[in-house]
């Protein structure tokens, strides 16, 4: 969120879910789907225990 790739999800704001939720921005185009593709891989791997 700091370099500006994504925002944190409405139901955060609500208290309803964790601060952890937010919404990335699509990609415009290779070189930002790469980045996008590098956070979806990693918080897939935290997500299933793969690195802490």
């Amino acid at each position: 969120m700091e370099t500006g790739w994504a925002e944190p999800h409405p139901l955060v704001h609500e208290g309803r879910c964790p601060p952890t939720l937010v919404m990335l921005y699509g990609p415009r185009d290779e070189d930002e789907l790469a980045v996008v593709w590098e956070l979806v891989r990693r918080s897939h791997a935290f997500a299933s225990g793969k690195i802490l």
